[in-house]
C-alpha cells in the first residue's frame, strides 16, 4: 500500500509583491481624471546625466511584466544601463477598459468606426489631447522632481490603442520623447486619421530641418504579430504601410524600424514588444542609417 503523502507546513505570506516598485494615485485637475502611477526605480546611484525613463501605457496589465524584463535586461556585467520605468494605469485597475478608450483616442464620429464585435456601442472616445497634456504637463514634471532623470532619454511605449496614441504623440508632440514604440497600432481608428497626421508631421519636420533642425533624431519602432495578418481591422497591413511610408521617405529627424514577430498574435506579441521597446529605449549604438542595433 502506498504511504500517504504528508503535506509540508506552509506559511501564507499574502499577495506577490514586485520588489523595487511604488505606486500612487495622481489626479489631473485640468480634466478631473485620476491615474494610478507605478514606478520602478533602480537601486544604484544615478549617473550624472540621470536615468533614462520609459513611460508605459496600459500599466495595469503590463507593468509587472515590464519591470522584470527591464531588471533582467539591465543586469550587469552584460546588460544595458539601468532605467526608470513608469506605468500609467487607473485606480480601478484592469476593470477600467472604458477609460483607455477615452484617453488613447482622438475624436471620431460613430460613422468613422467599425461595429464592435459584441454589438455594443462605443464608449466615450476622443480624449487623447487631454491625456497627453497630463503626461507632458503633469506626470513628466512630477517624475523629474521625484527622481534623477535624463531629460534627453525618455521613451513612450503603447500597444493597440496605446500604439495609436504613441504614433499620435510622435506626429503632434515629437520633442517630448526620444523614442516611440507603437506595438500593433490601431491605425484603423477614425478612418486612418494617422495618415493625415503623418503628412502634416512630415511637412513640419521638413520646415524645421530647413531651419537647421534641433538635436538627435527621434527613434520609432512599429511592431506587429504575424498572426495579426488578415484581421478585419487590417492591423498588419496598416502597420506595414505606415512603416513603409516613414522608411521610404524618412521625415527629417526620424529613424523608423519595423518588426514582425513570427507566431504571435495581437496579445501574445506583448512580451516581445516590451523586450524590443526596452532595447530601443536604452541602446546607444546605431547602424549606418541611424537605427538602433
Amino acid at each position: 500500500m502506498d504511504k500517504a503523502v504528508q503535506e509540508p507546513d506552509l506559511e501564507e505570506t499574502g499577495a506577490v509583491h514586485v520588489p523595487g516598485t511604488d505606486s500612487w494615485v495622481m489626479e489631473w485637475p485640468e480634466s478631473g481624471r485620476s491615474y494610478r502611477i507605478m514606478a520602478a526605480v533602480p537601486a544604484e546611484e544615478a549617473p550624472p546625466e540621470g536615468f533614462p525613463v520609459i513611460y508605459l501605457l496600459d500599466g495595469d496589465s503590463c507593468f509587472a511584466m515590464a519591470v522584470e524584463t527591464l531588471r533582467l535586461m539591465t543586469r550587469k556585467p552584460h546588460g544595458y544601463d539601468p532605467a526608470i520605468l513608469i506605468g500609467i494605469g487607473y485606480p480601478a485597475g484592469m476593470d477600467a477598459s472604458k477609460e483607455r478608450f477615452l484617453d488613447y483616442t482622438t475624436p471620431a464620429e460613430e460613422s468613422m468606426l467599425p461595429k464592435r464585435g459584441d454589438g455594443s456601442p462605443w464608449p466615450a472616445v476622443g480624449g487623447a489631447e487631454a491625456f497627453l497634456d497630463f503626461i507632458t504637463g503633469g506626470l513628466k514634471p512630477l517624475i523629474a522632481r521625484r527622481y534623477p532623470v535624463n531629460a534627453r532619454r525618455q521613451s513612450l511605449f503603447g500597444h493597440s490603442l496605446g500604439g495609436f496614441l504613441a504614433l499620435h504623440a510622435l506626429f503632434t508632440r515629437r520633442e517630448e520623447f526620444a523614442a516611440y514604440v507603437a506595438g500593433s497600432p490601431s491605425i484603423w481608428w477614425a478612418d486612418r486619421v494617422l495618415l493625415q497626421e503623418e503628412e502634416v508631421f512630415r511637412q513640419q519636420q521638413s520646415e524645421a530641418a530647413g531651419d537647421n533642425g534641433s538635436g538627435p533624431p527621434a527613434q520609432l519602432f512599429i511592431g506587429i504579430g504575424e498572426l495579426e495578418k488578415g484581421h478585419r481591422s487590417r492591423m498588419w497591413e496598416n502597420a506595414e504601410e505606415m512603416a513603409e511610408r516613414l522608411s521610404s521617405r524618412p521625415p527629417a529627424g526620424l529613424m523608423t524600424t519595423f518588426g514582425r514577430f513570427e507566431g504571435d498574435g495581437h496579445v501574445s506579441v506583448i512580451p516581445a514588444l516590451i523586450s524590443k521597446g526596452i532595447r530601443i529605449a536604452l541602446s546607444k549604438s546605431h547602424d549606418e542609417r541611424g537605427r538602433i542595433i
